[in-house]
């Protein structure tokens, strides 16, 4: 009874996964920044202008939202900034390969994107696209990087909630910007 609620249980933890858009995020700080010295922020001239695999009103929503979490940080937009903000999209073919040697599988398996094996010795190809949203952190005096954070899920066509995944994204990217606009003075 306890082997069978545990098989069922796996089942729906792997269904739930599966609707989930996993999104993995990355960052990385610049040894040499001093935050402190941050207060105001503006995006590049050419923030998000090579993105044509978006639609512009995708483009302003991205840029609506890094602008809301720079400004939750208490940073605030400037014509003479102490840093600069840019973004861009990358998109990649990817394939996946599995090797299914289950020999004793009654039910078959069920695995990510979708695809599934039963019991025989074949080979599983799977292709799909993988995109990156890249959010750069810029001193706009040294023009150097100072902050780069990378959110990379599967791309979907025609995401039903991509209002609601746009800002999990970007938000997702910020929680791993732990940083604070200094205060005037300080």
């Amino acid at each position: 009874m306890k082997a069978i609620r545990n098989f069922i249980f796996l089942v729906l933890l792997g269904i739930t996964l599966s609707a989930c858009n996993i999104v993995n995020v990355t960052s990385v700080t610049s040894d040499s920044s001093d935050f402190s010295a941050y207060q105001t922020y503006q995006f590049d001239k050419d923030a998000g202008r090579a993105n044509s695999v978006l639609l512009q009103s995708d483009q302003d929503r991205i840029m609506e939202l890094i602008q809301s979490e720079m400004e939750a940080r208490g940073y605030e937009e400037s014509s003479s900034p102490d840093i600069l903000v840019d973004y861009f999209i990358t998109i990649e073919d990817k394939v996946q390969k599995r090797e299914s040697t289950i020999q004793d599988a009654r039910m078959g398996y069920m695995g990510q994107r979708n695809y599934s094996w039963s019991a025989s010795d074949s080979i599983v190809v799977s292709r799909y696209k993988e995109g990156s949203l890249v959010i750069d952190i810029i001193d706009a005096k040294k023009k150097n990087m100072v902050w780069e954070g990378t959110a990379t899920a599967e791309v979907v066509k025609n995401r039903k909630n991509k209002e609601e995944f746009l800002q999990k994204v970007v938000s997702s990217i910020f929680s791993k910007f732990p940083h604070q606009a200094s205060k005037a003075g300080e």
